[in-house]
C-alpha cells in the first residue's frame, strides 16, 4: 500500500512540474506561443483590424525616414537593440516607446506625432523580443530597468536630455515599474501608460481563467515554480501598483473601457494606487496623475479608436512637462 502512495504522490509531482513547465514555457519564453496575443473579441474586432492597417502604415512611414540601430547592455548582460529616429532638428527631447508582450511595431505608433513636435525618439525591442536578446520575457519587471539603459543611452548623448516614457499593455506595465526606481534617471519628466496591468499575478490568473478557461491561481502558481527557477524573478513581485505609489513625475493613464484582455478595472486600480505621498498626505511636489478613459475602445485600441482624442490629450500632456 505504501508503495502505491508513493507511486501516486510521485505522479502527482511529476504532472504538476510538467503543467507549470508548460505554462512557463508558453507564456514566459521567447517565441513559446502565437505573436498576436489578445482575447478573440479583441482579435476579431473592426478596431484591431484597424490598429493591424495602422502598423502597416507606421512599417511604412519608418522606411521612408532615417533611423539608426542602438545598443546598450542590461544589468544582467543582454545585448538590447532599438531603433533611433533622431529629431530633424538637433533636440534634447527625448520619447522612449515600448511595446507590449510579444510584439514589436505597436510601440510607433506615436512615432509621427513625436517626430513632428521634434522630439528624438527610441523604440526598444524588449529583451525576448525582436532584435533584443534573451530567452525569457520580462513582464514587465526586468524590462523595468532596462527602460533606465535607455534614458541613460539619451542622457548620453544629451546630458540635458528631457524624456517622457510610453508603453502599451506590457509596455504600459514596464513604464509604470520604472516609475519608482532609485536609478530612474532625472531627466525622466513624465510617464504615459496606455492599458498596463496591476500586477503580473492578477493578470496571468485573469487570462488562465477567462481565455483559456482553466484553474488560473493553480497554473500561474506552477508556472511561477518555473519563472523563479529559470528566470529568476518571481511573479509575485510583479506589483505595479506598488511601483506606481511611489512616482514623483507626472503620470497620464489610458484605458479603454470595453478592454477584455486587462481589464478596465485593473487600468483604474493602477491609477488610484498612483502617487508618491508625503508625511502631510500630500503628494510629492512635481507629481501629478490623469486617467482617459477612450470609450468602447478594446484592449490596446484607444488609439485607433478616438485618434483625435488620443493624439489631443497625448500633446495636452507633453505640453504640460514641457517636451
Amino acid at each position: 500500500m505504501i508503495y502505491v502512495i508513493i507511486a501516486a504522490a510521485a505522479a502527482v509531482l511529476i504532472l504538476s512540474a510538467a503543467v507549470g513547465y508548460i505554462f512557463f514555457k508558453t507564456s514566459l519564453i521567447r517565441g513559446g506561443s502565437d505573436k498576436s496575443i489578445g482575447s478573440d473579441g479583441m482579435k476579431l474586432s473592426e478596431q484591431w483590424k484597424a490598429m493591424l492597417s495602422l502598423l502597416d502604415s507606421r512599417r511604412e512611414w519608418m522606411s521612408r525616414h532615417t533611423f539608426e540601430s542602438i545598443e546598450v547592455e542590461s544589468f544582467d548582460g543582454l545585448k538590447l537593440r532599438a531603433r533611433f529616429f533622431p529629431a530633424e532638428v538637433e533636440s534634447n527631447k527625448y520619447a522612449v516607446l515600448i511595446h507590449g508582450y510579444k510584439g514589436s511595431d505597436e510601440n510607433s505608433i506615436l512615432l509621427p506625432l513625436m517626430h513632428e513636435r521634434g522630439i528624438n525618439v527610441i523604440l526598444p525591442c524588449n529583451r525576448a523580443h525582436g532584435d533584443s536578446e534573451g530567452k525569457y520575457i520580462g513582464f514587465g519587471w526586468l524590462d523595468r530597468l532596462d527602460v533606465v539603459m535607455w534614458c541613460r543611452w539619451a542622457e548620453k548623448r544629451s546630458p540635458d536630455a528631457q524624456t517622457v516614457l510610453w508603453g502599451v499593455s506590457m509596455g504600459g506595465a514596464t513604464v509604470s515599474a520604472a516609475s519608482s526606481e532609485d536609478i530612474l534617471p532625472k531627466s525622466v519628466v513624465g510617464i504615459i501608460d496606455d492599458c498596463g496591468y496591476s500586477s503580473a499575478w492578477e493578470q496571468m490568473v485573469y487570462v488562465v481563467e477567462n481565455s483559456m478557461h482553466l484553474p488560473g491561481k493553480l497554473c500561474v502558481s506552477l508556472g511561477n515554480l518555473w519563472c523563479r527557477l529559470l528566470a529568476e524573478y518571481n511573479l509575485r513581485n510583479v506589483d505595479i501598483c506598488a511601483q506606481v505609489a511611489n512616482c514623483s513625475v507626472p503620470m497620464m493613464f489610458i484605458h479603454g473601457n470595453k478592454d477584455d484582455f486587462v481589464p478596465f478595472e485593473f487600468g483604474k486600480k493602477l491609477f488610484e494606487a498612483a502617487g508618491k505621498k508625503g508625511d502631510d498626505g500630500r503628494y510629492t511636489d512635481g507629481f501629478s496623475k490623469q486617467f482617459v478613459e477612450f470609450d468602447g475602445a478594446v484592449h490596446a485600441c484607444s488609439y485607433v479608436a478616438d485618434t483625435e482624442m488620443y493624439e489631443q490629450r497625448i500633446n495636452e500632456f507633453l505640453d504640460t512637462i514641457g517636451i
